[in-house]
Parts: C-alpha cells; sequence; structure tokens
C-alpha cells in the first residue's frame, strides 16, 4: 500500500506542475505570464492576457488535477482517507512546479476542488447545519451590502465557517479527519484573501474605526466569550461566583477612580485603552457588562443567558470595525442602520449557533438578535449598552418562553 501511497504523491504533484497558463502563454504569446498581469500564472490572469480560450483550459485544468489525483491514488488501491495526500500533492505541483523554479499559482482552483469534494463527502454522511448556514448567508449578505468591498466575504465568513467546523468534529468524530482537512483549507483561503486584500490595499481604515479598534480594550473583548463558555460546562453557583469576583473586583477599581481625581488621572494618563473619556464620571463599561452578566445569569435560564451575553460580545465587536468603517445612514445619535443590521447579523449567527449547541428552538435567538440590536441603537435611557443589551433581550427571550 505504501509503495502505492508514495507513487500517488508523485503522480499528484507531477498533474499539479503542468500550468497551463505558463505553457499556453509561452506557446502563444511567448511570455512568461508569471512576470505580466497580475503576475499569476492563473485563470484570472490567463483570461487577461491570452483570452478567453486559454483562461477555460486554465480552469478546467486547475479544479481537475487535484481529483485526479485523488482518483488515481484509489484506483491503485490507496485508503481513504490517505487518497487525499495525492490531492494536495497536485496543490502543491501547481504552487511550486519543479521546472519553474518552484514558483507557480496561488493553487487556489486545486484547493478549491478538493475541499468541494471533502464537503460533499462529509455532508452525505452528516446533516448539514441549515440553520448555522441561513445565519452565515445572512451575515454574507449583511457584510457585502454594507461594506461593498466582495474580498471581505472571505476574511469575515470563513472563521464562522471554521467555527461551525469545529464544533462538528466533536459531534461527529469519525469525520474528523475530513473536517479537519476542511478546515485547513479554509483557513489556507482565507489567507490568501486576507494577504490579498492587504496587499492590494482595498481597505483604508479610517481615523474613528482606528480610535475603535486599537485599544487592547478591543482586542480583548472575545475574552468575554469565556464567560458563556464556562457557564455551559459548569454549574449556575460556580460561574455566578467567578462572574461576581471578577465584577466585584470592576467595580472597586471604579469605586476607587470616582472618589480619588488621582487615581482617575493617573488611570486615564498611564494604561492607554483602560478608559474612554466618556467613562471619566461613571462606570466603565467593562464594568456595565461584569455586572449584566451576574444579572443576566441569576434571573434567565441558562442557553438564553448564555446567548444574551454573546449578542452583547459579538454584536458589539462586529460593530466596532463595520459601524465605524462604514456607517452612511445615522437614524439615531451616533447610531447607524449599517452598525444596526450588522449588529443583527451576528448576534443571530451567534445566538443560533449556541442555541443548536444548547437545544434552544430557532426563534427564541432570532427574536432576541432583534431586541440586542434594538437596544443597542437607542441605548435605552442613556444606559450604557454593554448593561442593557444582554438584560433586555435575556428578558424578552424568558418572557416568550414563560408566556408563548
Amino acid at each position: 500500500m505504501y509503495l502505492y501511497l508514495g507513487l500517488s504523491i508523485i503522480i499528484g504533484y507531477l498533474l499539479g506542475a503542468v500550468s497551463p497558463a505558463w505553457i499556453l502563454g509561452k506557446v502563444l504569446r511567448g511570455i512568461d505570464i508569471r512576470k505580466v498581469g497580475t503576475k499569476n500564472a492563473g485563470t484570472t490572469n490567463a483570461y487577461k492576457i491570452l483570452g478567453i480560450g486559454p483562461a477555460i483550459i486554465t480552469a478546467v485544468h486547475d479544479l481537475a488535477k487535484g481529483l485526479f489525483a485523488i482518483y488515481i491514488a484509489w484506483r491503485l488501491g490507496v485508503p481513504d482517507p490517505l487518497y487525499l495526500l495525492a490531492g494536495i500533492a497536485a496543490f502543491l505541483g501547481h504552487i511550486y512546479p519543479f521546472y519553474l523554479g518552484f514558483r507557480g499559482g496561488q493553487g487556489s482552483a486545486t484547493i478549491l476542488a478538493i475541499f468541494f469534494f471533502l464537503a460533499i463527502k462529509v455532508f452525505l454522511i452528516i446533516p448539514l447545519p441549515w440553520h448555522q448556514l441561513l445565519a452565515l448567508a445572512i451575515i454574507a449578505l449583511v457584510v457585502l451590502y454594507v461594506s461593498r468591498i466582495a474580498s471581505l466575504l472571505g476574511i469575515v465568513i470563513l472563521p464562522l465557517v471554521w467555527l461551525m467546523m469545529i464544533d462538528l468534529t466533536f459531534t461527529y468524530p469519525d469525520q474528523r479527519f475530513n473536517i479537519l482537512m476542511i478546515i485547513l483549507i479554509l483557513f489556507y483561503l482565507w489567507y490568501r484573501a486576507l494577504t490579498e486584500t492587504i496587499r492590494r490595499k482595498m481597505i483604508e481604515l479610517s481615523d474613528h474605526t482606528k480610535e475603535q479598534l486599537m485599544n487592547w480594550r478591543t482586542f480583548a473583548r472575545p475574552l468575554a466569550i469565556f464567560i458563556p463558555i464556562i457557564y455551559i460546562y459548569t454549574s449556575k453557583e460556580a460561574i455566578l461566583w467567578v462572574v461576581g469576583i471578577v465584577g466585584g473586583i470592576f467595580v472597586l477599581v471604579d469605586l476607587f477612580r470616582l472618589v480619588s481625581k488621582g487615581i482617575n488621572l493617573f488611570l486615564f494618563k498611564n494604561i492607554v485603552g483602560l478608559m474612554k473619556e466618556k467613562e471619566t464620571h461613571k462606570f466603565s463599561s467593562m464594568t456595565f457588562f461584569m455586572l449584566a452578566a451576574f444579572i443576566s445569569i441569576l434571573l434567565f435560564d441558562r442557553d438564553i443567558a448564555i446567548i444574551a451575553l454573546t449578542f452583547i460580545i459579538f454584536g458589539d465587536l462586529a460593530v466596532k470595525f463595520f459601524g465605524a468603517q462604514f456607517s452612511r445612514r445615522m437614524i439615531f445619535r451616533d447610531r447607524s442602520l449599517e452598525g444596526l443590521i450588522i449588529y443583527f447579523a451576528f448576534s443571530l449567527f451567534f445566538g443560533i449557533f449556541l442555541g443548536d449547541q444548547l437545544g434552544t428552538v430557532i426563534w427564541l435567538p432570532l427574536i432576541g438578535a432583534i431586541a440586542a440590536s434594538l437596544t443597542d441603537l437607542f441605548s435605552i435611557f442613556g444606559i450604557d449598552d454593554n448593561f442593557t443589551v444582554a438584560l433586555i433581550s435575556g428578558a424578552v427571550m424568558q418572557g416568550i418562553r414563560i408566556f408563548g
């Protein structure tokens, strides 16, 4: 078997190393396609430089060679999943062809074909997470509408697909290898999308966006997800102790700085990003969040508290970038239509994702996401949204569960 595995890997690499764009460029135009246009030996550059015919030949070959390599390995008797190594060899051959100084194309078409092969293979056995896919589609449409930058789709959507796939590795351990291969492929595609966006400078961050993002509080915000995660795996009493102690520390720090001008001034001047200007004479948003977390856990059902806290964590984080960078239609004070629908879309996805794990019916996080995004929009009674979002959305979901 190992002899045939090695042979299939060699065949796969040689198949992958064949570059129609480079060969046709030499034959038809006498050029090295890697030195003109986008300087990539792929379908898009072949179309721009050589025309539609060579582009079609390039596309068909680049899409098929990884799958053909897998087929050859299978025919040679290489078992599942080892035959996938032949497809990966074709992908590497495309990127590192030996006769071109190991500088070929990006391999996106080849690896994308292998991705679809694996996805079909996996989801013929396990059910598709339709609720999560629907929520993901909503995020994709909203991101495209708000940003009008197609390249952002891959950068934003693929990490969410990783999250879904990682969850499936625990639910379906017999498909773990195939799912992990899918995750690795998606990571490569995400890396390509990110580097291409940076290289071509498709996004120029505004000063307001930089102000929102470039501080340690923004980067620390996703760490708050540990509160729902801990609650998933521990008791209500345990998480109340954790949140109560951490929240108590935040409250004490705020009380000390509010009664002492010296401490307040020191914190603002010496710990960049710790406090916002508007928090000079009131509790910080971190304190409000911890208080909301404690009350939510205390009052609401376990799944509702977890989902409500997720809204403020990821809805707020998404708005910090998309709302700051792409707001065009202001609705209420400093809140925009773009920020509203971004908040809703991300809240809905994470609410449904966690709801599926906790056995929550789909319409409950849907209604909760609507309540959370509207609460953030109007900042009820001028109270910090870090306090109101979880409590109001949680109360709405709890009320519907009790009286609906």
